[in-house]
């Protein structure tokens, strides 16, 4: 679970109160990883700039479907 957790967990604190890793009770420093809250920053941005690629392309092939062949 916690290999995955900023990815699939932290999200949800737009939902809910989440709390940082280090704070869960089975977080154990030799063996779990941890973001800066720069890092997530960055992560977070690159996502929403690969969400805004696939809208974009996804509107440019309906788009050329639409126009249909010349």
């Amino acid at each position: 679970m916690l290999e995955h957790y900023y990815e699939k967990i932290y999200p949800l604190g737009q939902l809910m109160t989440v709390p940082e890793k280090e704070e869960l009770p089975f977080f154990d420093e030799d063996k779990h990883d941890t973001m800066s809250e720069e890092e997530r920053v960055e992560m977070y941005e690159a996502w929403a700039q690969y969400r805004e690629n696939l809208r974009n392309a996804s509107t440019e092939d309906t788009e050329k479907h639409d126009e249909g062949p010349r």
